[in-house]
């Protein structure tokens, strides 16, 4: 996010000390979405969205935006789309 925003901000934000906390690297703020995509323990518990009731959110099973993702993040990537 902060790449996206003006110097006076970061700065502004940079100097409240319970916002520091905030603040990751790239490489920080990749390493959840990594980990969950990796993680052993979340095999086999895929589509599985809490939506507050224990059931599914619609985005959950959408086959056409599933593939567009997937088709999008293959580009952005750089690999080739051979599933």
């Amino acid at each position: 996010m902060g790449k996206h925003m003006d110097e006076a901000t970061k700065e502004e934000w940079g100097e409240k000390e319970d916002w520091k906390f905030l603040w990751r690297t790239t490489a920080q703020g990749a390493a959840t979405t990594v980990w969950a995509a990796v993680a052993g323990v979340w095999r086999d518990q895929g589509g599985l969205a809490n939506v507050g009731d224990g059931g599914y959110a619609d985005h959950a099973f959408d086959e056409v935006g599933e593939g567009k993702i997937w088709r999008d993040s293959c580009i952005v990537v750089g690999v080739e789309d051979n599933v």
